[in-house]
């Protein structure tokens, strides 16, 4: 009977072990499941507002081409030009420059001072391939190009939005360019205080524009950033790492599985036990019963012989 009790309470903590395990390891995954879709919510208002300071840039250089057009002048007021772009800068942060370009080069260029060294750079020539392709597409259609984050001639790091203007029909195409330090942009679409979450900007092939590097590599929620001409990933993931976003609640969940098949497991053997005792009680029971009977079946047979002498007794006597 004991061996039956052992037997019934082992098979039980195995089978609870193994289920206990499974559903342990599917509450981990839906919790990291829900982990990314919370995470994808908290960060999607600063996919929203790094697409939106975009777009400001964007209607910025819209603004300039479309002054540029109507007041072609401008192009060789240099002081009125300066005034345009310091009353720019004083509303936006991170804009560095505006320019002009003509048959590939720069040739107007304000803020003069602190950028000189960029004005007459053949941009169709440039060393890096993304700024003369870029460039190549602005000057060849009526769409507005993003290129960078990339090393600026004039130095440090920025980004370039072109697009075409004519002043008259017929005319040779000029290109407008504002230049942007990126770092503002993030500021402004709040990443710079972004809490809990570590965060990198993406471009094509995945090439970290800003932010953590090793986000890339640690299963990061994506969120879009729609550009004129392109599209940028917003890519984010818990600073600490997303177990450690889940660990109280996995724990949690864990330790009730944990208590709950170990009760179940005592709850098997505390049956077993009762139903081996049961059994013992009436095996003993019935041997009682059995003996009693044959006692009494004894004492019959005796009662019977006895009764059998008594009858030959008279018999004889009579």
């Amino acid at each position: 009977m004991l061996k039956g009790v052992r037997t019934a309470t082992l098979v039980a903590a195995l089978v609870t072990a193994v289920a206990a395990g499974e559903l342990v390891l599917l509450y981990r995954q839906y919790l990291l499941v829900e982990a990314h879709q919370q995470a994808t919510e908290q960060a999607q208002p600063y996919g929203g507002a790094l697409t939106a300071a975009m777009a400001r840039r964007v209607a910025l250089l819209q603004g300039f081409a479309s002054f540029l057009r109507v007041s072609p002048q401008l192009m060789r007021d240099s002081a009125r030009l300066e005034e345009y772009v310091r009353e720019v800068r004083a509303t936006t942060r991170g804009v560095r420059a505006f320019e002009v370009v003509e048959g590939g080069h720069i040739t107007v260029l304000a803020p003069r001072v602190g950028n000189e060294s960029a004005l007459g750079l053949d941009i169709r020539h440039h060393p890096d391939a993304e700024v003369r392709t870029k460039f190549l597409r602005a000057e060849a259609a009526d769409v507005v190009t993003v290129t960078g984050p990339f090393e600026l001639r004039q130095g440090g790091s920025g980004l370039v939005l072109r697009q075409r203007f004519r002043v008259r029909e017929g005319e040779a195409v000029k290109v407008a360019a504002l230049v942007l330090d990126f770092e503002p942009l993030l500021a402004e679409a709040g990443l710079g205080e972004a809490a809990g979450i570590s965060f990198a900007v993406v471009g094509a092939g995945r090439r970290v524009l800003a932010g953590d590097s090793a986000v890339v590599a640690r299963d990061p929620a994506v969120i879009g950033v729609t550009l004129p001409d392109d599209r940028w990933q917003l890519l984010v993931a818990p600073r600490q790492g997303w177990f450690a976003s889940i660990r109280l609640r996995f724990l949690l969940f864990a330790l009730g599985a944990v208590l709950s098949g170990a009760l179940l497991v005592v709850v098997v053997h505390l049956v077993a036990s009762r139903q081996a005792a049961l059994q013992v009680a009436v095996g003993e029971r019935t041997r009682e019963l059995s003996e009693a009977v044959a006692r009494l079946e004894e004492e019959a047979r005796q009662r019977e012989g006895t009764e059998e002498q008594l009858r030959q007794s008279q018999r004889l006597e009579s």
